[in-house]
């Protein structure tokens, strides 16, 4: 991995839960409203005004953040709006689970990978309903993480378990 993309990597890790702390209003502001309006987008899948502001404010804040990285995010691709990348890029899903959103359901989250090199580097995963919050780099942690609370410090932490260790067992 290259110097520059090693310092990219650094800076994405570090804001990946600035973004997602403050993004986690634009969806806990739509879920708290009466009913959730829908619409159907070119692919079939429903998208929601929660997916929209979402990414609006993910890719505002992740371009401020990271000037240069190219972002590639759910709904912007679905109207065929994806830069050019060249070794690594985020990639957004400002709500992935729509139907479960629109159902109020809990199970939705908000996702953000670092792709370096078409591979996984980094990623963050908050289940803003569920108060929890994943994320991984070189290790994986959990989180519980209030909507609308502060961020846990990282004594709060929890490690994951690796996979494969647990296939082991």
């Amino acid at each position: 991995m290259s110097a520059q993309n090693r310092r990219k990597t650094r800076r994405a890790r570090a804001n990946f839960r600035r973004a997602l702390r403050r993004g986690r209003g634009h969806c806990d502001g739509v879920f708290a409203r009466g009913a959730i309006e829908a619409r159907v987008k070119n692919d079939s899948s429903p998208v929601t005004e929660a997916d929209e502001r979402i990414e609006a404010f993910l890719l505002a804040e992740l371009s401020r953040r990271l000037p240069g990285l190219p972002l590639i995010a759910e709904e912007r691709a679905a109207r065929g709006e994806t830069p050019a990348q060249t070794g690594a890029f985020l990639l957004i899903d400002p709500l992935d689970g729509t139907r479960e959103f629109i159902a109020r359901r809990p199970e939705f989250t908000v996702n953000i990978a670092l792709i370096e090199n078409g591979a996984p580097r980094a990623g963050a995963v908050y289940a803003p309903a569920l108060g929890q919050l994943w994320f991984a780099g070189a290790k994986a942690f959990f989180a519980p993480a209030a909507p609308g609370g502060p961020l846990p410090c990282c004594e709060n932490w929890r490690p994951c378990a690796r996979a494969d260790a647990r296939k082991a067992a």
